[in-house]
């Protein structure tokens, strides 16, 4: 398995693979970006809702009980994050409308967390744990961070042995030609040819929670984005 190299490093190594998209569709275009205050409104109405700065209004609609705590600072490149408790704090829905590609889409974010043994954990996709594509977190046999085709397959993961507790990581899941790769700091993990099912409804966008709200992300979100 490759091993996780530095922020400083994948940096570098996914402006690499951006320009590879761009070559290969012509355009990335932000689908919806969620910078958690960056160069944009940090959030959309009461209790820290996500604003989605790509301009195309996919902004969050729904919170659960406790509120997400907003710091300015301290990110990835010192920018702004939220923190989620793991235990009464999630974002989901978006508007009417709601109906990301399936395919020549990809999603990224930027997470850290100090709870490495967090079971099953839906960080964030193109729709929640069941459709879509999906990013998370699942202590289950050492599986760690992963990408998957929400509901369907795995399409890598790096494994709770390659990550330290409290570190910032960017994950990302491209699906090209049929084809969906998982990416840990730039570095293609793995891939499936897995179909996803449909990621559209108001409901279908998650952050921090699985379908349904039973389980819920403890750590922090620097920024989240969906591009085709």
């Amino acid at each position: 398995m490759p091993s996780i190299i530095s922020i400083k490093q994948s940096a570098l190594l996914w402006i690499i693979l951006w320009i590879s998209l761009a070559a290969a569709n012509a355009a990335v275009t932000p689908y919806a970006h969620y910078r958690m205050g960056d160069s944009a409104p940090a959030s959309n109405g009461g209790n820290n809702l996500p604003y989605d700065s790509s301009g195309n209004g996919w902004h969050m609609t729904n919170s659960a009980a406790g509120t997400p705590v907003i710091t300015s600072t301290g990110g990835p490149d010192n920018d702004a994050y939220y923190t989620f408790n793991g235990i009464d704090q999630h974002f989901y829905g978006t508007t009417t409308g709601w109906n990301p590609p399936e395919d020549n889409v990809g999603v990224e974010v930027w997470v850290r967390t100090p709870n490495l043994s967090q079971v099953n954990q839906h960080i964030f996709g193109t729709g929640d744990n069941t459709v879509g594509l999906n990013l998370g977190y699942d202590a289950t046999n050492g599986t760690g961070w992963f990408g998957a085709v929400a509901g369907v397959a795995f399409a890598g993961s790096i494994g709770t042995g390659n990550y330290t507790a409290g570190d910032w990581i960017h994950l990302a899941v491209v699906r090209s030609a049929g084809i969906t790769t998982f990416y840990a700091n730039g570095i293609p993990v793995g891939t499936t040819t897995s179909v996803p099912a449909d990621a559209s409804g108001i409901n279908a966008l998650h952050m921090a929670v699985n379908n349904g709200g039973t389980s819920m992300f403890s750590g922090d979100i620097a920024e989240a984005r969906i591009f085709t």
